[in-house]
Formats: structure tokens, sequence, C-alpha cells
């Protein structure tokens, strides 16, 4: 059985063998937790980051709830990010997610942001349409418009092709 739990000091060997996998999806991103994972996503601002354990004790997966203080139209506003959302290939989509996903709803519900955000790559039709299907335990995603990312190529190097638009 899984179960979702807060971070422990002991997790950072297996969440940082966790960063540094490609998730799936055409850009196969992965972070760079050289300096550790919780350091690595404290930079997002006040951090509470989600652990799935398998039944083994074993990290099956992660994610951030993130939480810092912008200006939202003018005024001092507590914004969230829900992101750093990873699992090893075995339990993608298992039981265990749900529960992690229910475990950041729980933190959210406790001490709500203003606004709470997550970002999914256009490419990446299978997170999104996980994180959008409604099921229990995942909060509900709203799309509330696009956000058009422009990166730059390394100096004398093309970037990938990029695959063909895909909205929802």
């Amino acid at each position: 059985m899984t179960y979702a739990r807060l971070y422990r000091p002991s997790d950072e060997p297996e969440l940082v063998r966790l960063a540094a996998a490609p998730m799936p999806g055409w850009a196969r991103l992965r972070y760079d937790t050289a300096s550790g994972y919780a350091a690595a996503e404290a930079l997002k601002g006040d951090s509470e980051i989600v652990v799935v354990e398998d039944a083994d004790g074993h990290v099956a997966g992660c994610g951030t709830r993130s939480t810092t203080l912008r200006n939202l139209d003018g005024v001092p506003t507590r914004i969230g990010y829900l992101g750093g959302l990873r699992s090893f290939p075995g339990p993608r989509g298992g039981f265990g997610f749900f529960r992690g996903f229910r475990f950041l709803t729980e933190i959210e519900r406790a001490n709500p942001n203003a606004l709470t955000v997550t970002t999914i790559l256009d490419g990446n039709a299978q997170g999104r349409a996980l994180l959008t299907s409604g099921r229990a335990g995942i909060p509900a995603y709203c799309p509330r418009g696009g956000i058009v990312t422009y990166a730059l190529a390394p100096y004398g190097r093309a970037l990938a092709p990029r695959p063909p638009l895909t909205h929802f």
C-alpha cells in the first residue's frame, strides 16, 4: 500500500534520483538538484514537499506546494505554485499518485492561496489529461488562458523541432 506524507531529510537521496529521471513527453525535462532536493524546491518560495511512499517504504513520487507573497493587481497576495509532480514509472497513475494529490489538496484547503497555478507543457497530453480528469483526489484544475514561452537556443545550436500544437 502506498501513502503520502510530508518530506523528511532522509528522503533526499531518492528525491534527487527521482528529479534526475526525465519525465515522459517531448521536452524530457529533468531538474538539477545538486544543492539538494529541498534546497532547490525552496527557491520557489515557502515549500511543502509531499512524498508518496510505496509499500516497501521507498519514494515512489512527490509534489510540492510553494507559496510566495506577490503583488496581484497592486495588492500583496499569497500566490501558490503546485509543481515538481514526479513519479517513478512503476507507480505512475496508481493510487499513490492520487493519495499524493489528496494530501496536497488538504494542505491547500487548510491554508489557501488567493491563486495557485500549475504549468503543463503544451505537448504533454498525458499529463494534461490526468490533471484535468476530475478523478478523486485531484484538485479541480481549470484552464485560465495560455502562457507563451520562448526559448533561446544555445549559441550556435538549433532547438529541437517543436511538435504540433495540441489544444484542450
